[in-house]
């Protein structure tokens, strides 16, 4: 159960485009009125040199204020041509959701280990349902999984890493765990939670205290990544074979301080701008503080959360995290999240 706040500039953008609206006007009012009776009169242009400067700088203002907002309604997830009123600078929600996970496993005799997992996931009024399966065979060198589940980059190098992340009671993933790079919306596979998901092939190879992997399929992006324990330090890098800003090659680093964990994740794509994402956790009393700053899609962002566990398998979560530019759904500004957590 979550209850969110969130803020956007959106409705103090409408109302400074109809102030501009109203300026320039309409054949009958405003500077186009004024210029239209003239010219009826037969005054020529009926328009000062005050007034087409005037004029042409409002027909600026508007286009620059056209396209802001049309940022905020994207990030909004909205339609143009919104009315007077629609949106209110701030709103707040109160969401839940049930989840349920099958996981089933066996051996051969032969000592090949094999099992299957998928999830029943029920948000606000109903909505969600099962999502798509997966299954692995392994020989405890060698791991084939196939079905929804993440690809190489996303499974093996910790690009999901802890700190600043909220409760999410819906799908909308980035709008509150958004302490993932470019919000868990980058170019990598990721499974789904509440759907078909990818039918994604990966493979994945022990090899002493180093993981190789390689994914793929039908209409996904080839995935090559490796991670290793460096004595403290684990590194990750991914390839993503991708064509233009699809791809790219991911670098993680994380280190465990004792009292600390610290974590990065870089994304440098082919076409773009590179991306990147710093996280702290440590221990606060009986709960753990997380913490992130980042530089991405999301433009600069940053994030802080505290969890604790309040015994018998529930647990609360408080969170705020803010971005400068709307992306992957979720609304420029300030996002706050309460909730609690139950699992049985």
């Amino acid at each position: 159960v979550a209850v969110t706040v969130t803020g956007a500039d959106a409705a103090l953008q409408q109302t400074s485009i109809r102030t501009r609206v109203t300026a320039i006007g309409t054949p009958t009012t405003g500077l186009l009125g004024t210029a239209n009776a003239a010219l009826a009169a037969g005054a020529g242009t009926g328009l000062s040199a005050a007034d087409l400067l005037v004029l042409t700088d409002d027909v600026d203002d508007l286009t620059a204020e056209l396209a802001a907002l049309a940022a905020a309604e994207a990030g909004l997830g909205i339609a143009d041509g919104i009315a007077a009123g629609d949106l209110t600078p701030s709103s707040s929600t109160v969401q839940n959701r049930v989840r349920v996970n099958f996981k089933l496993t066996g051996e051969t005799d032969g000592g090949l280990t094999f099992g299957a997992s998928t999830r029943l996931q029920i948000n606000n009024g109903g909505a969600g349902g099962v999502q798509g399966n997966s299954v692995y065979l392994s020989n405890g060198t060698m791991t084939l999984t196939v079905g929804n589940t993440s690809g190489a980059i996303g499974n093996t190098i910790g690009i999901y890493a802890n700190g600043g992340c909220g409760f999410s009671a819906t799908n909308a993933y980035g709008s509150y765990c958004a302490n993932v790079i470019d919000q868990a919306n980058s170019a990598f596979t990721g499974s789904s939670s509440g759907g078909t998901g990818p039918n994604n092939v990966r493979a994945d190879f022990a090899l002493g205290t180093a993981t190789v992997s390689v994914s793929g399929g039908t209409g996904l992006d080839t995935e090559i990544a490796v991670s290793a324990d460096l004595g403290g330090v684990a590194l990750g890098v991914g390839i993503d074979a991708g064509a233009g800003a699809d791809g790219g090659t991911y670098v993680t680093l994380g280190y465990n301080a004792g009292s600390v964990n610290l974590s990065l994740a870089a994304f440098n794509p082919k076409e773009g701008a590179q991306r990147y994402i710093v996280n702290a956790t440590t221990a606060v009393g009986a709960g753990q503080i997380g913490m992130f700053v980042a530089k991405d899609l999301g433009g600069n962002r940053w994030g802080l959360n505290y969890g604790a566990s309040l015994g018998g398998g529930a647990s609360a979560n408080v969170a705020i995290h803010n971005q400068t530019v709307a992306a992957n759904g979720v609304r420029a500004g300030t996002t706050i999240v309460a909730g609690m957590t139950f699992g049985f």
